[in-house]
Order: C-alpha cells, then structure tokens, then sequence
C-alpha cells in the first residue's frame, strides 16, 4: 500500500477510499496536478475496481480542493496557448510548463528570476528549498492567507521539485507563521508578539472552519437534497467537528456549533426546512422531500412505536403469569 499524495510525517490515520467515487475525484485531482505516483496506481485498474491507495484526509482535501485545481487547470490553459504563440519565434527548452505549477528557474512567491535588494542595490540569488521545514511553513503561511495559488505549487514535494525562492521573499510571506512559532516554543507573552500569533490562529481557525462548512455544504447538495431524507442536526455538527479535526483544529468553538443553524439558512434559504420535535431538538429536512413521504415517515415511525408497545405489554403479561 501506499500513502498519497502526502510524504510528509503525520500522526494522523491513513485511510483509503470509501468508494468508487472517492477514488475518481483524487485520480481526477492527479491528472490534473500530474502526480506520477497515484497516476501509475491507476495503470491496469478497471472503472469499478479500487487501486491500495492510501492517504490522509487532510492531504485529500488540499489536492482535491476545487478551486486550486480549477486554477492549476487556468494556468496550463493560459501555459499552452503561450507556448503555442511563440512556436514559431523559438525553442522551447526543458520541459513544457503545462506539467509544472511554476517554473524552477524563478521565485515561486514573487515569480521572477530577478530581484535586487532595497538597502544594497545588490542582485539577490534564488535559493533552493532543501529543508522540510521550509516547506511546512510556506505551506502554513498559505493557509493562513487562503493562498490558492501557493497551495497549488505545494501540493507537490517542494525539495524533490526544485522550488526556488528569494530570501527576503521567504521572510516576508512567511514572518507570522515563523513569529508564531518561536512564541509558542519560547513560551513568549508579550504585547504585540501575542497579538500576531493570536491574529494567525484567529485567521487559520477561519480558515479550516469555512472549508469544513464548505465539506456540509456538499454532502447536503450530493446526499441529503438528492435523496430527500430527514436529519438531526446535532449529526450536522459531529460533520462539522469531524472536518475540523482532520484541519488540525484541537478544539471546537461554542459559536461554530451555535450559528450553524444561520448559515445553513443564509446558504440553502427555502431548499432546506428547519424544525424542532417536542424534545427541543432540531431537524432538518430537504424543500425537495413531499409530503406523501413526510406521511409515510411518521406513519412507519407510529408502526414502530406500536410494535415496541405491544412487546413491552406481552414482557409484562409473561412476568406477571411467572
């Protein structure tokens, strides 16, 4: 078996997918990202077979983020028609920018070959990434600012790519992230020293906590909408919880699971039904489901109660003849 698209260290449990169509979206997300090794897992397997493919759920959802795909596809687009127009006029050397995310002869934060530096006037040199730290704290810092652009450069291996970047470049994107850790690992509490790493967990937390409402938001369109059921909310929000983990989110807020109702109304409005039974709880139910089936499940519900009913009486008639 074999762990992707992740080869960085992690503690959390690899799993594998949960069905044909969880493995089509990470094969999808890897023609689209070129990732060589999931594309030859899937050499010689038939449409309804599953490859022994693991990965982390973190990882799945960075390389099959929709949005950094449908900019990867943007940039390979806009890649081959540039290739295309400038055919005639010269070669092309290495290999075609359509496989790359970036190029590896420039900064992949401010994207040129050249920079000079403000207090010299000097020519600063790339540097290549050959440090795994490096690279988890670009990538942090790129969550952080919700950078898909980043996200997508990193979504292969830094160091094994070639991925240069300027120095001053590094510092600049990344001076939060690297702030906050050294306060964390020094046990600093300082004025705005505090404040900063405050403001980068503040932004990661809303970061993995719009993601992980994204994650509802599809399993309600995919499942709930399509095939009209009803659903406790509290189960909505063990989702939500679970999502948030798999984010590196520790702890939950009070106010994720207080406003859910709120944003589910402000992104569904009519399409969903909100109600609370005579416990307080509350369901939800899709504007797709009839009302012949509303009936027909409070009818089976009502049979239910009856033949639980009727068990109990005949327990206590049998102990009473005892």
């Amino acid at each position: 078996m074999k762990a992707v698209p992740s080869q960085r260290k992690e503690f959390a449990i690899a799993v594998s997918p949960k069905n044909i169509s969880s493995w089509q979206t990470l094969l999808n997300a890897a023609k689209i990202r070129q990732h060589v090794g999931i594309l030859e897992l899937a050499e010689g397997v038939k449409d309804d077979e599953i490859p022994p493919v693991l990965y982390h759920r973190k990882c799945h959802s960075y390389f099959t983020m929709k949005r950094s795909l449908n900019s990867i596809q943007s940039q390979q687009s806009d890649n081959e028609i540039e290739l295309s127009s400038n055919d005639s006029r010269r070669s092309i050397r290495g290999k075609p920018s359509s496989l790359s995310v970036y190029s590896s002869e420039e900064c992949i934060i401010c994207g040129r070959r050249t920079k000079y530096k403000s207090e010299s006037g000097t020519r600063e040199n790339l540097v290549r990434c050959q440090e795994f730290c490096a690279d988890e704290t670009l990538r942090r810092a790129a969550l952080v600012k919700m950078d898909e652009k980043m996200l997508a450069i990193l979504s292969t291996d830094l160091i094994a790519s070639e991925g240069h970047y300027h120095s001053t470049c590094y510092k600049a994107y990344t001076w939060k992230v690297a702030k906050s850790n050294k306060i964390v690992e020094n046990g600093e509490s300082k004025g705005t020293d505090m404040e900063e790493a405050h403001c980068v967990e503040e932004d990661a937390y809303c970061n993995a906590e719009r993601l992980a409402h994204e994650e509802l938001y599809t399993y309600i369109r995919n499942d709930i909408i399509p095939k009209p059921q009803i659903v406790e909310m509290t189960y909505l929000v063990s989702r939500i919880e679970s999502s948030l983990t798999s984010l590196g989110i520790d702890s939950v807020r009070k106010s994720t699971r207080k406003h859910i109702r709120r944003k589910l109304e402000a992104e569904f409005g009519e399409s969903l039904h909100i109600v609370s039974n005579t416990n307080g709880r509350l369901l939800l139910y899709p504007d797709s489901m009839s009302k012949n089936e509303l009936v027909k499940h409070a009818y089976g519900l009502q049979e239910k109660l009856k033949k639980l009913h009727h068990q109990m009486l005949q327990k206590i008639s049998l102990k009473q003849k005892k």
